[in-house]
C-alpha cells in the first residue's frame, strides 16, 4: 500500500501539540512559511480539524482569553473556548487587550496566507508531535476523523496526516509505524530530548530520520530557503543506517550535521586517527 511518505508536499502544516513540532522543522531547514499553530499548545486533532473548519475564525476573542501567569518574555494566555495555551506571543509588558491588538494583526496574516493556499488546492501534509509526557495516543478513529474532517472543509487541497507519538521504551529502530490509510501515518518511539528544566524538549537531530523522508515542493518557497532545505538533505544523507550512526556517535555532533556535513568527515577522521 501506498503511504504518505511517497508523496511530495507543497506545504507541511503543524497542528499541536505545540512549539516543539514547529521547531523541529525549523532545524531541519524545512519551516518554510510561519503558520497559525506554530508556537500554540492545541490539545488535539480534533480541536484543530474544528478550528480549521471554522476557518480560524474566532481564536482570539476577548471574552475567551485568560491570562494564567507569565514566562520570562511572555504572558500565558489560554483560550477558553478552543482550549489552547499561548506562552509565546503575548507580550509580557502589555496587558492583554493590549496584547491581543498586537497578536491579531500577526496572526491575521498568517490565517489569510494559509486560507489562500488551501483555497487554490495544494499538497498538505499535517504534521502532530506529542509532548515527550504526553501518555495518551490519539486514537485512529480520531485521526480518521479529523482528517476527513479538514477535506471537507477545503476539498480542493489534498490532505494527509503524520502523527509522532513518544515511546520510552522504542528505539527508532525498533519503532512502531502504522500505516493507518494510504494519508494517515503514526510512529511511536523515544524522542524525549530528557531535559528536566525544559520537559517538552525533543531530539531534533533524531526526529530528522523521520522529517528527511518526506519530499517537499517548491511550489510556495523562495529559492534560498529551497537551497538551505536541499542542504539539509544533502547533509543527513541517503541512508538511514548512516544517519543513526551518526546519531549515536554523538547527538550534539548530529545536530551540526544537519548544517554542515563536513563535521561528520571531520569527526571520523579525527576519531580513527586518535585510534
Amino acid at each position: 500500500m501506498d503511504n504518505l511518505f511517497s508523496k511530495t508536499y507543497d506545504l507541511i502544516l503543524p497542528i499541536g501539540c505545540g512549539c516543539p513540532t514547529a521547531i523541529s522543522l525549523e532545524k531541519c531547514r524545512m519551516r518554510f512559511v510561519s503558520c497559525p499553530f506554530d508556537w500554540i499548545l492545541i490539545t488535539s486533532v480534533t480541536t484543530a480539524a474544528e478550528m480549521l473548519t471554522q476557518r480560524i475564525e474566532g481564536l482570539f476573542e476577548l471574552e475567551d482569553l485568560v491570562s494564567e501567569e507569565e514566562n520570562a518574555t511572555c504572558r500565558v494566555v489560554t483560550n477558553r473556548r478552543w482550549k489552547w495555551l499561548s506562552v509565546h506571543d503575548f507580550p509580557k509588558d502589555k496587558t492583554l487587550e493590549e496584547g491581543r491588538e498586537i497578536v491579531v494583526q500577526k496572526f491575521q496574516r498568517r490565517i489569510s496566507r494559509l486560507l489562500e493556499r488551501l483555497d487554490s488546492g495544494c499538497s498538505v501534509l499535517l504534521y502532530r508531535l506529542d509532548y515527550p509526557l504526553e501518555k495518551t495516543m490519539t486514537s485512529e478513529d480520531e485521526l480518521k476523523a479529523g482528517l476527513e474532517q479538514i477535506k471537507a472543509a477545503f476539498p480542493k487541497s489534498d490532505f494527509s496526516l503524520l502523527y509522532l507519538h513518544n515511546n520510552p521504551e522504542l528505539s527508532y529502530e525498533t519503532r512502531k509505524e502504522v500505516h493507518h490509510t494510504a494519508d494517515i501515518t503514526s510512529i511511536q518511539f523515544c524522542y524525549d530530548a530528557g531535559n528536566p528544566v525544559r520537559n517538552y524538549d525533543v531530539r531534533d537531530a533524531l526526529l530528522a530520520a523521520v522529517l528527511r523522508r518526506i519530499s517537499h515542493s517548491p511550489r510556495f518557497v523562495d529559492t534560498r530557503a529551497y537551497r538551505r532545505y536541499q542542504r539539509f538533505l544533502s547533509n543527513v544523507g541517503a541512508d538511514e543506517k548512516e544517519w543513526l550512526d551518526r546519531w549515536y556517535f554523538s547527538s550534539d555532533m548530529a545536530e551540526l550535521i544537519m548544517k554542515k556535513r563536513f563535521v561528520w568527515k571531520l569527526a571520523k577522521f579525527l576519531y580513527r586517527f586518535c585510534k
